[in-house]
C-alpha cells in the first residue's frame, strides 16, 4: 500500500468487513430488520465517501477532483431525504442506484483520463487500474440488476437475477484479488512521465545538410 488511493481502498475493505459483521448481528442475533436497513443506509453513505476519496487521489484535473469530493454533500442530503420519506422498516434502493450511476460515469472518465496521459509504465500494469475495472463491473452489473429485478414478480426471473448478481460480485472479487499481482506507482511522478525536451522539433525537415 504505497499510494494514497490504495490506502483509501484498504480503509474501504475494513469498513466493508465492519458493516458485514454488524449486518449479521442485526439479522442473526438482534432479529431487527429496521436496524439492518439503517446499517445499510449508513454503509451507502460511507461507501460513497470512500470511493469519492479513492478517485479523488486518482484524478489529475483539479476541478473534477473538487466536484467529486463536494458531491458527498448533496448525496448525503439525498440519503437523509430518502430515509425521511420512506416508510418505517423499509429500504429504498434509490440512493444505491444514484451511487452506482455516478460511479459508472466517474470510472468511464477515469479511463478517459489515463488514456490521455503518457507514462513509462502501461496503465494495465497498475493495481488501481484493475481495481477500477473490478469496480466498473460491480457498479454497472448491480446497477442494471437493481433496475430489472423490480420489473417482475416472477419467482424464476428473480432467481435468475440473483444468479447474475452473484456472478457479477464473484467476478469483481476475482479481479480485485488478481489486481494485487500488479505493481503500483505514483502516476504523477516526473520519473514515470514521458517528457520530451521543449526545444526539440520532431516535425522539422533537416535541410541544413543539403547543398544547392
Amino acid at each position: 500500500i504505497n499510494t494514497k488511493s490504495l490506502r483509501v481502498f484498504f480503509y474501504y475493505s475494513i469498513l466493508l468487513t465492519f458493516f458485514i459483521i454488524i449486518s449479521l448481528v442485526s439479522v442473526g442475533i438482534l432479529k431487527s430488520k429496521e436496524f439492518y436497513f439503517i446499517t445499510l443506509r449508513l454503509y451507502i453513505i460511507f461507501e460513497y465517501f470512500l470511493f469519492s476519496l479513492f478517485f479523488y487521489y486518482l484524478f489529475k484535473v483539479s476541478i473534477v477532483k473538487k466536484i467529486l469530493l463536494f458531491s458527498n454533500i448533496p448525496f448525503i442530503l439525498f440519503c437523509f431525504y430518502d430515509y425521511y420519506i420512506s416508510k418505517s422498516g423499509s429500504f429504498s434502493s434509490d440512493p444505491v442506484i444514484v451511487e452506482f450511476l455516478i460511479f459508472i460515469i466517474v470510472i468511464v472518465y477515469y479511463f478517459y483520463e489515463i488514456m490521455h496521459k503518457s507514462v513509462m509504465l502501461p496503465v494495465y500494469n497498475t493495481i488501481t487500474f484493475w481495481i477500477c475495472v473490478a469496480l466498473f463491473v460491480y457498479f454497472s452489473g448491480n446497477f442494471f440488476w437493481m433496475i430489472f429485478s423490480g420489473s417482475s414478480d416472477n419467482p424464476e426471473f428473480k432467481f435468475q437475477m440473483k444468479i447474475i448478481y452473484s456472478i457479477v460480485n464473484i467476478i469483481k472479487d476475482i479481479i480485485i484479488c488478481l489486481a494485487f499481482f500488479a505493481t503500483e506507482i505514483e502516476m504523477d511522478k516526473p520519473d514515470n512521465e514521458l517528457i520530451l525536451p521543449y526545444n526539440i522539433h520532431l516535425d522539422d525537415f533537416p535541410t541544413s545538410n543539403f547543398k544547392n
